[in-house]
């Protein structure tokens, strides 16, 4: 942005009538809330890291084998990987809807 730019946006936001500040508590709110959000995802992360390291380890360990079964072995342990794939999804999400 260039001074002219500048100097036309500041004078186009002091002719604008300012709309009225936020409530402190609102703002502090906000703060709060962020900072709990922010503090959540931090302690979280090692978690989120783990359970996709697991995912992928489990993907390549049906893949491998689905591979050394053949294709008649490879539907139902398909079928029983993604029905256990399934409870496990549903059980980490029960945990978090509390």
């Amino acid at each position: 942005m260039s001074d002219a730019n500048f100097e036309t946006f500041m004078q186009r936001v002091a002719s604008e009538e300012s709309a009225a500040l936020p409530d402190s508590s609102a703002i502090w709110w906000r703060a709060e809330l962020r900072r709990r959000m922010t503090e959540q995802a931090r302690v979280t992360r090692p978690l989120r890291i783990a359970e996709r390291a697991a995912c992928v380890l489990c993907i390549a360990a049906a893949a491998v084998a689905g591979a050394t079964m053949g294709v008649a072995g490879v539907t139902p342990f398909l079928v029983v990987t993604l029905v256990a794939g399934a409870g496990a999804a549903a059980f980490v999400l029960r945990g978090t809807a509390e």
